[in-house]
This record gives C-alpha cells, sequence and structure tokens, in this order.
C-alpha cells in the first residue's frame, strides 16, 4: 500500500529520538529527503534532523574509521576476521 504524502507521521520522523538505520547506506539514501524537505520549507528542524541521524551512525554507532577514511557498512564488520594472503 502507497501512502499519499499526507499520511506521513511528520511530528514522529522529525523528533529528537534516533532511531538507529540498520546500515549505513540506508543513512546516505535516506538523507536526501530531509535535505529536499528542508529546503523546500526553510525550516531547521530537517537539517538538525539529518545531522543527528549522520552523528549517531558516525560517532554513537561507530561506522566512521578516520584511519581508513570509510564508513564500515554495518556494525557486523567489527567482529569479521580475514585471513591475509601473500
Amino acid at each position: 500500500m502507497v501512502r499519499s504524502p499526507g499520511s506521513l507521521d511528520v511530528p514522529a520522523l522529525l523528533s529528537t529520538t534516533v532511531v538507529s538505520c540498520r546500515w549505513v547506506d540506508s543513512v546516505f539514501m535516506g538523507l536526501a529527503s530531509f535535505s529536499i524537505v528542508g529546503n523546500i520549507t526553510m525550516e531547521a528542524r530537517y537539517a538538525d534532523k539529518m545531522y543527528a541521524l549522520f552523528h549517531d551512525m558516525a560517532e554513537r554507532r561507530g561506522l566512521w574509521s578516520g584511519d581508513d577514511g570509510l564508513f564500515y557498512r554495518d556494525e557486523s564488520y567489527f567482529t569479521k576476521v580475514t585471513n591475509a594472503c601473500c
């Protein structure tokens, strides 16, 4: 079932509570929507929510690796062991 835009629960969507996305790509795909709507409405709360989601993913969940300059896809990569070759 497809919802019309008027049926979205915007207050819940923009609440200060951060619900973690399961994997890093979902943040990068979803944040564009906040940016577009924020630019249309000129309301800072969309940028605030974008920052909260990004910060949660990078800092609290630790998916950013400053040493490598990359994001881990999700927390499952923290426990993966690889065999060095050659």
